[in-house]
């Protein structure tokens, strides 16, 4: 009966499996969608505007946590709201060598991430600006904050949409624990007891060594090396801004400070242009280059492959889990800018 039961829950599964192949089989159509290659080799699809033009608006999303670079394995696809620094880069490199791509939008909705994924992603904008004299908008659409401002600040223009929160101009390091009388802990380390009585060495060679090391205090030494590492990475972050943005270094520190601001007071502090929705970043850059309503809006084209629709169609909520642990891993102990609690 046993081995009945199982075969039927077997057979059950494969049935699903089957219908939701011969499902997406048949709705999802590649040819739906305007496949644009370039002679640089970037795939573009069809957003909007003219879709004759022969003048193109590349839109490059800068969605979620900002990580280095993608992996190449299925925790790419597992992980949701994630933009990667050095892909935007070899994006902006690609698009750099296709005459037919006017200008570039960056649409951001980002806390930040890490140094290096957000620093990758100002890198490529100034070398795109550099390579072909071409202007780059940002428009910021809920949160342009920390890391994800550091990208902003590199485009030659800002705008942001209603209700967004800008800035966040700081560096934040950690975390690091430190459990006092440890008595217990589980296997997993999810649950620990501190009620005296263990004690917890390490053998290290090089002093040091054992940095971040939960089980002692950190001690006033290593505090200071790392106050003055986070201060070096801020300093870069504000000496950016305020070369970027005509703001003096001064104001960015006393005035501007690590916060985040709505869209009123930042424009006033001039950390960004306008306020304003996504069509205004096309406006902006169509009266910059001349063309009128003669353009298309594109972005890069990803192909979704049968096993990507097959896990969406599992559901997103699935995926949240491994998403979460696999952010948490990239951020933990690492210089960031990024707003809020990594």
């Amino acid at each position: 009966m046993l081995i009945l039961l199982i075969l039927g829950a077997l057979g059950l599964c494969a049935l699903c499996f089957l219908c939701t192949a011969a499902f997406y089989s048949a709705s999802f159509d590649p040819s739906y969608y305007k496949d644009l290659r370039t002679t640089s080799g970037l795939d573009l699809e069809y957003s909007g505007g003219d879709e004759n033009s022969s003048n193109k608006i590349l839109v490059i999303p800068i969605q979620g946590v900002i990580l280095n670079e993608k992996p190449d394995d299925l925790i790419a696809f597992l992980s949701t709201d994630v933009t990667y620094g050095y892909e935007v880069k070899n994006i902006l490199v690609e698009a750099a060598q296709d005459d037919s791509i006017k200008g570039v939008v960056l649409a951001i909705d980002s806390p930040g991430g890490t140094v290096t994924g957000s620093k990758a992603i100002s890198d490529g904008v100034e070398n795109y600006k550099a390579m072909t004299n071409k202007p780059v908008v940002a428009h910021i659409m809920g949160m342009g904050a920390s890391g994800g401002y550091w990208s902003a600040v590199a485009a030659d223009h800002i705008i942001a949409d209603s209700g967004s929160l800008i800035g966040s101009i700081g560096v934040i390091f950690g975390p690091f624990k430190y459990y006092q009388e440890v008595t217990a802990e589980s296997s997993g380390g999810e649950s620990i007891a501190t009620d005296g009585g263990i004690e917890t060495y390490y053998i290290t060679s090089g002093e040091y060594k054992d940095f971040g090391n939960p089980y002692r205090v950190m001690t006033d030494v290593e505090k200071q090396i790392m106050q003055d590492d986070t201060d070096a990475v801020y300093e870069e972050f504000v000496q950016y801004v305020s070369s970027r943005r005509n703001i003096t270094v001064a104001n960015v520190k006393s005035q501007i400070k690590g916060l985040p601001y709505g869209n009123e007071r930042a424009l006033e502090l001039n950390l960004i242009d306008a306020n304003g929705p996504k069509e205004d970043a096309y406006s902006y850059l169509t009266q910059e280059l001349g063309l009128g309503s003669d353009y298309q809006i594109v972005k890069v084209f990803e192909e979704v492959d049968f096993w990507d629709l097959f896990f969406s169609a599992l559901g997103k909520d699935q995926n949240v889990s491994v998403s979460a642990d696999y952010i948490g891993s990239e951020l933990n102990n690492k210089l960031l800018f990024y707003y809020g609690n990594p």
